[in-house]
């Protein structure tokens, strides 16, 4: 086991902030993980790991109630200075383009079991405006598959493949840059994680979840801020994220408990 040094953390909860000093060691993701042989090694590996009370609830059937959205929403950042507004936060109501995410995310990998060659797909927003929020940095009704052109997902490990609780992939820092050169002006990542039963556009009782305690009004916009430039682990060792705090019922296979996110320079 690899022991990081020391990293400053910074969550945010709201307006809140908070700074955590956190410093532990993550292992390699194993079961069918596949490795890049394209270069992409030579930029910053961030690795995933999801995890739920009950079961990554993913059987391919055709229902509804035994296939959930897991998606893990990002916000990518190229200057030093952090936006007051925008960060990756939950969808509450129905009025939404997307039914999953609202701010001003500019990615989303989401996690779709009935495409077994390709699972995990990174996805990218389209500019703005938003319909109905014609400030909006980024079109949230809009967004494409980056894998044609920024590559696919290699490394990841499946519910089937370990531990049914848990999902877990990597994605290195140029394949959230429109080209390799730009990834050099990537600072930081705002991060939400975000399970539901359905999304907020269909009909139907909708049960959800994600960072922060969504039972509480005053945390159902938290996110976690991690920096690309230096090895750093953000996880839940600040208690960011309690387990039975799921929105509309409680369901454990869309109750978040436990999450970490790690950076791992080249």
């Amino acid at each position: 086991m690899r022991i990081l040094p020391p990293n400053l953390v910074l969550f945010r909860r709201n307006s809140l902030a908070f700074a955590g000093i956190l410093a532990i060691g993550l292992g390699p993701i194993a079961g069918c993980a596949r490795f890049p042989t394209n270069g992409i090694g030579e930029f910053a590996r961030i690795s995933f790991r999801l995890r739920v009370t009950g079961n990554i609830n993913d059987a391919v059937d055709g229902s509804p109630l035994t296939q959930y959205i897991y998606i893990i929403a990002l916000r990518v950042l190229t200057t030093d200075t952090t936006p007051p507004t925008g960060a990756p936060i939950p969808v509450i109501g129905d009025n939404s383009p997307n039914g999953f995410v609202a701010g001003s995310p500019t990615h989303f990998v989401l996690y779709d079991p009935t495409r077994p060659s390709q699972p995990l797909i990174l996805n990218k927003f389209n500019p703005g405006p938003t319909a109905g929020d014609p400030a909006n940095e980024v079109n949230l009704g809009s967004w494409f598959d980056t894998s044609a052109t920024r590559g696919r997902i290699v490394n990841y490990t499946l519910p089937a493949d370990g531990d049914r609780r848990e999902l877990r992939f990597d994605i290195f820092a140029n394949q959230l840059a429109d080209s390799d050169a730009a990834a050099a002006n990537l600072r930081r990542i705002q991060v939400n994680i975000l399970t539901m039963n359905r999304l907020a556009t269909t009909s139907g009782t909708r049960v959800w979840d994600a960072l922060g305690n969504t039972l509480n009004p005053g945390e159902v916009n938290t996110f976690v801020t991690v920096d690309l430039r230096s090895n750093v682990i953000v996880d839940n060792r600040l208690g960011v994220e309690p387990q039975n705090d799921t929105v509309g019922a409680n369901d454990p296979d869309v109750d978040i408990s436990d999450f970490s996110i790690e950076v791992q320079r080249p």
